[in-house]
């Protein structure tokens, strides 16, 4: 009986093993970014069982173990993968599922390595020709070029604003507020700017983060995302306003 138990246990870890392997190679496939996002439409193709280990896999890099994952926390993560469009889900360690529009990610703590936005700000005005620091190392600033850039040649964190939208040459920046409105360049009125989040696939935890860009008229840059219609500089314009925000540094 001794010999046979022995047998079955060097069996079972060789199983094992295999099982561990097989998950981190489907894992590293799986991932999307290089701050730990997996794609979630390869997490629900993969078989059930094989999804738990990869899940258990990625739980384990964003904590170091898996000794407190059970099976009931485990199955939860594993359904709601399957079944839930976004949201998130709580594990043991502090640790939470969240599930976007394309991606699953781990997050431990109050990390959050993928987020390029402030963890928290004071509305405050934006002066042209002088830099702005948000706490944690992010700075917004502006400046007036000449002639207009091209706007083919900008990033996501670069704006060109028509000057002429400004009052005494400052803007305001601050978080969102309920209620808010937002007129997105390319469309014919205004709409919600919840509403704008959402289809522009924001995450859901960031979205309290993304500091807003403010004339007198309103919000004329969701920073990293798009310029208001009113805001956009016209064609032949001689100068602009240049906007441009860095992102903190990751840890």
């Amino acid at each position: 009986v001794v010999e046979a138990i022995s047998r079955l246990a060097a069996i079972t870890s060789d199983d094992v093993q295999m099982i561990d392997e097989m998950a981190e190679n489907a894992l590293r496939e799986a991932v999307v970014d290089d701050t730990g996002g997996i794609s979630k439409n390869a997490l629900k193709q993969m078989a059930p069982t094989l999804r738990k280990h990869v899940l258990a896999a990625a739980y384990g890099r964003a904590v170091g173990t898996v000794r407190d994952l059970d099976m009931v926390s485990l199955m939860s993560a594993s359904e709601a993968v399957s079944n839930v469009d976004s949201g998130s889900i709580d594990l043991p360690n502090k640790v939470r599922l969240v599930i976007e529009h394309d991606t699953v990610r781990f997050l431990a703590g109050d990390s959050d390595p993928g987020c390029p936005y402030p963890q928290t700000f004071d509305e405050f005005a934006l002066h042209v020709m002088k830099t702005t620091r948000f706490p944690g190392g992010a700075t917004l600033s502006g400046r007036i070029t000449w002639p207009a850039p091209d706007p083919a040649t900008l990033t996501k964190w670069q704006a060109i604003i028509n000057p002429d939208v400004i009052s005494n040459q400052r803007l305001h920046v601050r978080a969102r507020r309920n209620g808010d409105r937002f007129h997105p360049f390319g469309m014919d009125c205004e709409v919600r700017l919840q509403d704008f989040f959402v289809n522009q696939h924001v995450p859901e935890r960031w979205r309290d983060r993304v500091p807003l860009v403010l004339t007198d008229r309103g919000i004329c840059w969701v920073v990293g995302e798009r310029i208001s219609e009113w805001a956009k500089v016209p064609d032949g314009a001689a100068e602009a306003l240049l906007l441009e925000y860095v992102r903190p540094e990751q840890p």
